[in-house]
């Protein structure tokens, strides 16, 4: 529809603007506390910002409104400046909970239906269609959309929410607007944070025709209250300190909700059932519903928790209380109401790459002081309250520094791929706030060319172009795409689909761990925790619909990681069948090219994740003696060095190979291919997860350029290497020579 003039007037006059109907009642309902938030009385100046000026800086603290107010002004000025154009208003969120959270909320708000006139898109579900004027996204969607359209022409307004969090794909996206705003003159860009660096974005927007708004939030005063506990020195105990805190609050403090933070699901679950477990010794305190929130939640629970109405006075009559338990997700973008309590343990958890190892490791650290003062404001929302810091003073002011950049501490893998296929050739100089060390760039470059996706110009190839427009990181994308040659798609996608849920499918509550060691026992496969990865999803996609949830529980595997799975493995076939018209394949497990094949599969795409067991009894810790695992990857690199602390590693104790494999004597197998490595927190102790037996002389036929680096780089890995083709009992020495040959020209076993 055409969109006139004054859209205000309409709205004054009770018709929705956007649907030509009369707004229903809870639209005022809604409308009325929309102009009682502190943003609200500086619309006017944002609308003569916006007609005045490219590019405004908006910093407006927690409680303003910015990310559900501002979107709406930004339809209703576009539409109003250009009534007949079809350009879309959008806006970025770092998180998927955030930006389907936010969306729901407003299209509550301007009295739309949800996926009409306001919509989102996620990776792996878009909500929206061809009515859609505003469009709430990750900024990982948008960058996806840019290798499709590179000016990002549907988009008359660009919103780039929470910019101080500095996320990876957040400053890539920052990158890729201020190069479109130089080609684009219509273009609008609002960069928006709750608490702005205004030095910063101001000095890299500055080309531009900018203005800088700063707003205040609606808060109340806060209480901060230091622990005098040394988080330095205890850093494995601060999920106990942080629901004994719970508990205490709970017990001696005024009515109010309570919301603790922690870092991730595991964590989570476990301080709930920690936390379900003391409130039945305080009934006497009154009822405490402990309720857990993280980003791969199902929608409808983040519904519930966000939405629900909080009668104060009958809470403190009841001494009925929530206890919400979140990731950092609770910082910023979302309001639950009824907080008045927070607890701060002063943790989160961060991937950091190691460019040289090719090793991505999540690691719990620290929080940076502007996260801690976010966390804080939570509380003082609805009316004063507290924020308990379970950390000195001290270490607020001298230990917690401003955040590092994601991007100086990330794999940059798929965006390299992305910024390659937009035209941005020259990586080295692409224009970012804080650049990533070349050693990132050529680390990603390298694993490009070796997967394929790049040529020895550094162009992209076909199958590079393949791999682009799969939504799963470069590695996963080959690996389904080998699985075409080797047909066993069917197989390969769902344990892709596995591999890219959040969070392990298998629960290990504190008081039934023997019983979910035998439910997990059902369905483990000798080869490997892929393998095992993808039973325990066959057997679940079989399970009637109806007794899922229940079937989960009684196999003690999480329903919303399997559910999230099954979602993404239609997403993804999709993807195989619309964008590349690729029919699946399926391997039958009577097969004698099962299960080698799969396995092949993800050694196509994983070489550089290839382990080999060191048994000499000289490691560096008493667990490492006993044998462990050297990486191949940090051979190639060692730089002189060999079998450094760094580079030694032992099974994740979650890992169906940690007590041996039967083929191998019940001994650890010699070679093995893993997903992660990861580091316990605060320790030098490192850990292969996800982990399947593979045989290293397949890397002669499925990645022969990686093979003879190997040759060349690390001459004691191809001894080995070697001596593992000769081993193996299911093919004599002279089939492999002439394989090997078959490869490379001559003889390497000579």
């Amino acid at each position: 529809m055409d969109y006139p003039s004054g859209i205000e007037p309409m709205i004054r006059n009770g018709t929705n603007p956007y649907t030509g109907n009369p707004f229903r009642d809870k639209y005022w309902k809604h409308y009325a506390k929309r102009t009682r938030l502190p943003i609200w009385k500086r619309k006017n100046e944002f609308f003569d910002a916006m007609d005045h000026h490219k590019c405004i800086l908006l910093e407006a603290e927690t409680g303003s409104g910015k990310t559900t107010q501002v979107p709406q002004w930004c339809v209703e000025w576009w539409k109003t400046r250009h009534p007949h154009t079809k350009n879309l208003v959008c806006c970025t969120q770092p998180r998927r909970l955030a930006t389907v959270s936010v969306a729901q909320r407003v299209a509550i708000e301007m009295d739309v239906e949800l996926g009409s006139i306001v919509g989102y898109s996620i990776r792996f579900e878009d909500v929206s269609n061809h009515d859609t004027l505003l469009k709430y996204c990750t900024d990982g969607v948008l960058l996806a959309e840019s290798s499709r359209d590179e000016m990002l022409s549907m988009y008359g307004v660009i919103l780039l929410d929470e910019v101080h969090e500095r996320t990876m794909i957040t400053d890539v996206v920052m990158g890729l607007v201020k190069r479109i705003m130089r080609y684009r003159p219509e273009l609008r860009v609002v960069v928006m944070s709750a608490s702005l660096q205004t030095g910063t974005f101001v000095q890299y927007f500055s080309e531009f025709d900018y203005l800088t708004m700063k707003i205040s939030g609606r808060t109340f005063p806060v209480e901060i209250k230091h622990s005098d506990w040394d988080l330095t020195s205890e850093p494995n105990e601060y999920i106990s300190k942080a629901v004994e805190k719970a508990i205490s609050i709970h017990r001696r403090e005024a009515h109010g909700d309570i919301l603790l933070f922690l870092c991730g699901q595991d964590e989570i679950e476990r301080a709930c059932e920690m936390l379900e477990e003391e409130a039945k010794k305080c009934r006497e305190s009154g009822q405490l519903d402990v309720l857990p929130l993280y980003g791969s939640m199902q929608l409808e629970q983040q519904r519930k928790l966000l939405e629900a109405e909080q009668n104060q006075l009958t809470n403190a009559i009841t001494g009925y209380r929530r206890c919400i338990v979140a990731t950092n997700v609770a910082e910023t973008s979302m309001t639950i109401d009824g907080v008045v309590y927070v607890i701060d343990p002063g943790f989160c958890k961060r991937n950091i790459y190691n460019a040289s190892s090719k090793i991505e490791s999540l690691l719990v650290q620290h929080i940076s002081r502007a996260s801690a003062v976010q966390r804080a404001g939570r509380a003082g929302r609805t009316r004063p309250g507290k924020c308990f810091r379970l950390y000195t003073e001290h270490c607020y002011e001298k230990i917690m520094k401003e955040i590092m950049p994601e991007i100086k501490h990330s794999n940059l893998d798929s965006v390299v791929l992305r910024l390659k296929k937009i035209g941005i050739n020259d990586i080295y100089n692409f224009d970012l706030i804080d650049a990533p060390p070349l050693e990132q760039i050529q680390s990603a470059i390298r694993m490009l060319k070796d997967i394929g996706a790049l040529d020895v110009s550094d162009e992209v190839t076909a199958l590079g172009e393949q791999i682009n427009s799969l939504p799963v990181d470069p590695p996963l994308a080959r690996m389904m795409l080998e699985s075409v040659k080797l047909h066993c798609s069917e197989e390969v996608i769902s344990i892709c689909a596995m591999l890219s849920a959040p969070n392990s499918c298998f629960l290990r509550p504190r008081k039934k761990q023997i019983q979910a060691d035998q439910a997990k026992a059902n369905f483990i496969d000798d080869a490997g925790d892929h393998l095992t990865l993808l039973r325990v999803f066959n057997a679940f996609s079989a399970t009637n619909d109806s007794s899922k949830e229940e079937w989960c529980y009684a196999n003690f595997l999480n329903f919303r990681t399997l559910q999230y799975a099954g979602d993404v493995r239609n997403q993804l076939a999709n993807a195989m069948f619309q964008r590349l018209n690729i029919q699946l394949e399926s391997l039958k497990p009577t097969s004698p090219l099962y299960p080698h094949n799969i396995l092949k599969a993800l050694l196509a795409a994983s070489f550089m994740k290839l382990a080999y067991f060191h048994s000499s009894g000289i490691g560096h810790t008493p667990q490492a003696r006993k044998g462990y695992y050297v990486t191949v990857e940090s051979q190639l690199n060692r730089n002189g060095k060999q079998n450094a602390v760094t580079d030694q590693y032992m099974l994740h104790g979650s890992s169906v190979l940690y007590k041996g494999n039967k083929q191998y004597s019940n001994q650890k197998p010699p070679w093995v291919l893993f997903n992660e490595a990861v580091q316990r927190d605060h320790s030098d102790r490192r850990f292969l997860q996800t982990v399947s037996i593979v045989r290293p002389e397949w890397l002669a036929e499925l990645a022969p350029h990686y093979r003879i680096k190997i040759l060349v780089s690390a001459p004691e890995v191809d001894k080995l290497i070697k001596k593992a083709a000769i081993t193996e009992s299911y093919g004599g020495e002279n089939e492999i020579n002439e394989q090997i040959e078959r490869y490379f020209g001559r003889n390497l076993l000579d």
